[in-house]
C-alpha cells in the first residue's frame, strides 16, 4: 500500500517502524548516559563556534587557532554545557539512515541486524563526546554515497524525479565539505565509481549532474567557512594513522560485530548469489576508506567505514536468513548480538 500525499511517500509507523525506534531509543539512551559520566564542557571548541557566528568577517580569530576539522563542527558547538548534543542528535540520524537503506535493499531482518549493531557499537558513542568532524564526517560519507547512488537509479527515470535527489545530494556534499575535505574527497571518487556502475544508458549526465551538485556545494561551504580558504582546508591536518594498539582496542570493544564479520565474509566470498551489488557496494567502501585511514588527515577514515561495515554483515546476514540454513544464521545472530550489547554495555 503505497499511498501518496502530493509527491511525498506518506511515513509509516508501522512494526518495523516501532522495533527500530526501540533500538535508536536505546542509542540515545546510551549517549545521555555517557554525556552524564562525561561533562566536558569543550570550552575551546565552543568558543571557536562563537566566534565564527559572531564574527562572520574573521578568518583567523585566535578561538580557531587550534581547529582540527571543519567549521561547521564549531558552528554546532556553540554553547559549552550543550556542545555534544549536535553530536548526539548527527549520531542519531545516521542511524535512522542505516535503517532506512538497510531495510530498503535487504528487508527487515537485514535493517535490524545492520541498525543493532550501530547502536550497540561503543565506537560511536564515545565520539559524541568528541567534538570533531568524526561524526558528522561519518554521516557525511555514508549518507553522500546512498544519495549518489539514489541519483543514479533516479536518472533510470524521468528527469522530474532527479531534482529532489540533485537537491539532498547538493546539501549533504555542502555539509560534508565544511566538516572534512578528505571525507568529499572519498566521497566523490567512490560515489561517482557507484554511479557508474549503476547508470547504464546515462553515464554521460553523471560528470555534469555531480558537477553542478559540487559547485554549489562548495559555494556553500566557503559561506559556512566566512569565505576563507584556509578553514576550508583546516581538516587536512596530518593526524595520528593507523596502530596496532586502536585495532586490539576496538577487537576487544566488539567482539560481537567482529565475529559477525568472519562468517559474513566467508559467505561472501563462497556464495555467488550474495555477491550483488548491494553488499559489493558496502564492502568496497568499507576497505577503501580503512586504507585511505592510513593517509595524513584521513584517520577518521576508521570511524567513516564502521556504518558501510554494518551495511554488509546486514545484507550478508540477510542472504544467510533466506538461506538452506536460516535458522542457523538466525541463531548465530541473536548470539553475536547479545555479546555485542553486553560488551558495549561494559565499555561504556
Amino acid at each position: 500500500m503505497h499511498e501518496c500525499t502530493g509527491r511525498i511517500r506518506r511515513f509509516r509507523f508501522n512494526l518495523p517502524q516501532r522495533i527500530a525506534a526501540v533500538f535508536l531509543a536505546f542509542f540515545l539512551f546510551q549517549g545521555m548516559w555517557l554525556l552524564s559520566r562525561n561533562p566536558d564542557g569543550a570550552e575551546a571548541a565552543a568558543a571557536c563556534g562563537r566566534a565564527l557566528w559572531l564574527h562572520p568577517l574573521t578568518v583567523n580569530s585566535p578561538a580557531c587557532s587550534a581547529m582540527q576539522a571543519g567549521p561547521l563542527v564549531y558552528r554546532l558547538a556553540i554553547l559549552p554545557l550543550l556542545v555534544h548534543l549536535p553530536f548526539l542528535a548527527i549520531a542519531f540520524v545516521m542511524g535512522g539512515a542505516l535503517w532506512w537503506v538497510t531495510r530498503r535493499q535487504y528487508g527487515n531482518l537485514g535493517g535490524y541486524t545492520a541498525l543493532a549493531f550501530c547502536c550497540f557499537s561503543p565506537v560511536l558513542l564515545r565520539k559524541i563526546i568528541q567534538p570533531d568532524g568524526g561524526i558528522p564526517g561519518t554521516l557525511g560519507v555514508y549518507a553522500g554515497i546512498y544519495t549518489m547512488i539514489g541519483v543514479a537509479h533516479a536518472m533510470q527515470g524521468p528527469r522530474s524525479k532527479w531534482r529532489p535527489r540533485i537537491i539532498l545530494l547538493t546539501v549533504i556534499l555542502a555539509a560534508t565539505a565544511s566538516t572534512s575535505l578528505p571525507a568529499l574527497f572519498l566521497t566523490l571518487v567512490m560515489g561517482l565509481s557507484f554511479m557508474l556502475w549503476v547508470a547504464e544508458g546515462r553515464r554521460r549526465a553523471i560528470l555534469p549532474v555531480v558537477a553542478a551538485a559540487l559547485g554549489v556545494a562548495l559555494l556553500a561551504a566557503l559561506v559556512c567557512d566566512n569565505f576563507s580558504l584556509s578553514l576550508l582546508i583546516a581538516s587536512c591536518k596530518p593526524t595520528g594513522g593507523f596502530s596496532v594498539d586502536q585495532f586490539c582496542t576496538f577487537v576487544g570493544e566488539n567482539p560481537g560485530f567482529t565475529l559477525a564479520l568472519l562468517p559474513a565474509l566467508a559467505l561472501y566470498l563462497f556464495s555467488r548469489r550474495t555477491r550483488y551489488f548491494g553488499n559489493t557496494a558496502p564492502l568496497l567502501m568499507a576497505l577503501a576508506l580503512l586504507c585511505a585511514s592510513m593517509l595524513p588527515g584521513c584517520s577518521q577514515g576508521r570511524l567513516w567505514a564502521l556504518p558501510f561495515l554494518f551495511t554488509f554483515v546486514g545484507g550478508v546476514f540477510a542472504d544467510g536468513y533466506e538461506g538452506k540454513h536460516g535458522k542457523l544464521w538466525k541463531t548465530l545472530a541473536i548470539f553475536l548480538l547479545l555479546q555485542q550489547v553486553i560488551s558495549c554495555l561494559r565499555a561504556l
